[in-house]
């Protein structure tokens, strides 16, 4: 499941500057959760290019084939592997909150409003049961303002860095 934005996610880490080491560990679990974000919002769409990025272990542990993800609407084998690859996401959000305060000052707000906005996403995916075989599933833009305005004017905190539904 890693790629080669594994170096993307150690690059902006190097630009948003830090002192101590655990923040590339930080930043490689957060990159791990917008991954799988992504993974999970685009699972239909990536399909129907040719790719499926789940680990082909986990589509066996449920019984799911990379066919599944073709269908117009997800099975429940689909909808609970999905549901696995969530909380796998969140794990990693959770872990990799505390980067928040390993990072500058001046770069927390970008750090917050990235996480905030990814999670919020996954969220959204998890209210609507994984239905990602449909419209894509999407922040509206006044979500995406009120973030925008928390991040800039510094009501950020590692407390309420994640958005959940």
């Amino acid at each position: 499941m890693l790629s080669r934005s594994r170096y993307g996610r150690l690059t902006c880490t190097h630009v948003f500057g830090f002192s101590d080491a655990r923040a590339l560990d930080l930043a490689e679990k957060l990159g791990l959760a917008f991954q799988l974000t992504n993974i999970i919002r685009d699972v239909h769409e990536d399909y129907k290019l040719g790719r499926v990025y789940l680990p082909e272990e986990d589509l066996q542990r449920y019984g799911v084939s990379a066919q599944g993800f073709g269908n117009r609407e997800a099975t429940l084998g689909v909808r609970e592997l999905l549901r696995f690859e969530s909380e796998r996401a969140w794990q990693f959000y959770e872990a990799g909150s505390a980067l928040l305060g390993l990072i500058d000052k001046d770069s927390r707000g970008a750090l917050w409003l990235l996480v905030h906005t990814y999670s919020a996403l996954l969220g959204r995916i998890e209210l609507l049961d994984f239905a990602v075989f449909g419209e894509r599933i999407r922040l509206t833009k006044a979500e995406k303002m009120m973030f925008i305005a928390k991040a800039r004017f510094g009501r950020h905190t590692e407390e309420n860095i994640l958005e959940k539904a």
